[in-house]
Order: C-alpha cells, then sequence, then structure tokens
C-alpha cells in the first residue's frame, strides 16, 4: 500500500507569485520552481495558468475606493442614508471648528465690537 502525505492548500502571496513568474520567464522547469516551496509542480502550475501563462499587472486600488468622501450606498434606504452620512460629517466638521475658536456667537460679537 502507498503510504501517501496530505499537504494542506497553500495560498501563495504576492510576493510568492512575482518569485515564480520571475523564474518561469527565465525558463526554469516548474519542478525546480515547486522545490522553492516543497510543493508539487502542479501547485505552480494552477498559479501560472489562472491567466493562461501570462503575468498579470500588480493590482492597484482606484483612486475613488481609497476615499471616503466618495462613498455611495445601495439599496432603497442608499440615498437617504447617505444624506444622513454627510449631515452627520458636515456637523462633526462644525464641532471641531467650535472647539477649536469657540461657540459661534462669541466669533461674531468680537467681530462686531
Amino acid at each position: 500500500m502507498l503510504n501517501m502525505k496530505y499537504r494542506s492548500r497553500i495560498y501563495y502571496n504576492e510576493e510568492q507569485k512575482a518569485l515564480m513568474w520571475d523564474r518561469w520567464q527565465k525558463g526554469e522547469p516548474l519542478n525546480s520552481i515547486a522545490r522553492l516551496f516543497d510543493r508539487h509542480h502542479s501547485s505552480i502550475q494552477r498559479v501560472l495558468a489562472e491567466t493562461g501563462g501570462i503575468r498579470p499587472q500588480p493590482r492597484r486600488r482606484s483612486r475613488t475606493a481609497r476615499t471616503l468622501d466618495r462613498l455611495r450606498l445601495r439599496g432603497m434606504m442608499g440615498a437617504s442614508d447617505e444624506f444622513l452620512i454627510a449631515a452627520t460629517a458636515q456637523n462633526l466638521r462644525r464641532l471641531a471648528l467650535w472647539l477649536s475658536t469657540g461657540p459661534p456667537e462669541s466669533r461674531v460679537n468680537a467681530s462686531v465690537a
């Protein structure tokens, strides 16, 4: 009877995938690349075959996805929720201004006097 060792699935990070692509593009066989990770060649082949053997572009988040200024809520209550969030943000800005300079009426009276 064969004594087969079970290996848990490995999830390669971006650095490991970049190393795979670099070595594969230099012409190294899959078996030698797989030995770096103590895996079989089919584990490496799966990563390379996902894009048909063409190295994918590095992933980048769009500028709008990185900012909360462009928050958009979907669904039936999305518009009202978006309005409430915008109003809350405006009130927080006013509160920060009030805490740093004093209440609004003291600023108005100081400018008149």
